[in-house]
């Protein structure tokens, strides 16, 4: 364990600065590699994924969460196996593989049921929620999230999982023109984001309270909000 934060420590050091993110990325992949051990190269091979995710770059960062997932299961480190299982069907989606995205994230609820880490699980399920909203069908994600913060429970330990299992059933209900219950949901991922100062989160909750606006027809309102979610995205990249 010691070795694997080793080597990926400067990357959250510097995750501000996603060029020099990028150099400890590759950085920890060699030195992990010279190593040896496949959980910290499983470890460092995920951590590029993330950057490489961040740039955009998701060929990229597919590329190297299956190389992840393959360490640990050499590993026969499950628990890490789903992370990675997560993070690659995350990948999947973002490049419109839609079937190959719900097999890798199934697979890692599985995983995590069998383990018994139910928070676990509920984050698996929220990223499937998103999936079914992403393909048009609202009524599916809204019952995945319910069951996704079901299984997170009251007293998470990442509160970002909560935030991001509400945000798709926020965004569920508004593409249902439940605008009311909408806005609550809404509203109350807002403040959670924002006390977690998980920005890319935030700005994503803008983007759904602009469309909120924008399906009331208050135009103006849609507009700033649109323009905050901009800003926090730009002040992400800077």
């Amino acid at each position: 364990v010691t070795g694997v934060q080793t080597c990926a420590l400067p990357i959250y050091q510097r995750v501000g600065d996603i060029e020099a993110a990028r150099e400890d990325a590759e950085r920890a992949v060699e030195l992990s590699e010279q190593l040896g051990d496949p959980c910290v190269i499983g470890y460092s091979y995920m951590q590029a994924s993330l950057v490489a995710e961040r740039e955009g770059r998701f060929v990229l960062a597919r590329t190297y969460a299956e190389k992840a997932r393959a360490k640990y299961e050499e590993a026969e480190d499950q628990f890490q196996l789903g992370k990675v299982l997560n993070n690659l069907g995350l990948c999947h989606a973002l490049l419109g593989k839609q079937d190959e995205a719900l097999a890798s994230l199934k697979r890692a609820f599985n995983i995590f049921l069998d383990l018994g880490v139910n928070e676990w699980s509920g984050g698996a399920i929220s990223s499937i929620a998103s999936l079914y909203l992403e393909a048009g069908d609202p009524i599916k994600a809204e019952e995945q999230a319910r069951y996704a913060l079901e299984l997170i429970g009251d007293e998470a330990v990442d509160l970002e999982q909560v935030g991001e299992a509400r945000l798709v059933l926020g965004r569920a209900l508004l593409a249902q023109d439940q605008l009311d219950e909408a806005e609550g949901v809404l509203q109350e991922v807002k403040s959670l984001f924002e006390g977690a100062r998980a920005t890319s989160n935030l700005s994503r909750t803008y983007l759904a309270l602009g469309d909120l606006a924008h399906a009331r027809g208050t135009t103006d309102e849609a507009a700033h909000l649109y323009r905050h979610a901009a800003e926090l995205m730009q002040d992400l990249r800077i």
